[in-house]
């Protein structure tokens, strides 16, 4: 997931364009804000400020789901005049495998600590009583530094780096054992 920003709505249009251009999927893209802001004069001269204009910030956000276009995408998005990346975020389209196999992982941790502890007790352990899922159950998507980029009459000479890394799952459990007799 990318967000960008650009100054106009020519730009807008451009990207928008390039975007559909590029096979991204239209609900795949979307407006995050739109916001107009007054632009200021701090002249000595006056009291106080001036408003001299105002400036429209309008922010698209796109779902991106293949990697190997992240690159060259920012590079054609920066050309059109998108001048700030506000968000990379790099996820999974569908985490219910990854997740099923942590929780899988956090039952067998369970188990064999309470095997441990057992044992450490000088007990056997009987059957589990309960079991829970204590939350925690998912993964933060890895998110990019935010960026800021000048305005750009043209796109870069060079595709924009990226590097998605691993993405960690986390899920807690508790389990209730008996205490075999």
């Amino acid at each position: 997931r990318i967000a960008t920003l650009a100054p106009s709505i020519a730009a807008i249009l451009a990207m928008l364009a390039q975007l559909d251009g590029a096979g991204v999927a239209p609900e795949d893209v979307r407006t995050g804000a739109v916001r107009l802001q007054p632009r200021y004069s701090s002249s000595s001269l006056s009291s106080g400020n001036q408003i001299l204009g105002y400036v429209a910030v309008n922010t698209v956000t796109v779902d991106l789901r293949d990697l190997d276009r992240l690159g060259p995408l920012l590079q054609a998005l920066i050309g059109d005049g998108a001048n700030r990346l506000d968000d990379v975020r790099f996820g999974l389209q569908d985490p219910t495998d990854a997740l099923d196999e942590a929780r899988r992982r956090a039952v067998a941790e369970a188990m064999r600590r309470a095997a441990l502890y057992a044992d450490a007790a000088g007990v056997e352990l009987g059957a589990v009583l309960s079991l829970s899922d204590t939350g925690g159950a998912g993964y933060q998507p890895l998110r990019a530094e935010m960026a800021m980029m000048d305005m750009a009459q043209s796109a870069p000479d060079f595709a924009i780096p990226t590097a998605p890394g691993d993405i960690e799952m986390s899920v807690s459990v508790s389990m209730v054992f008996a205490i075999a007799g």
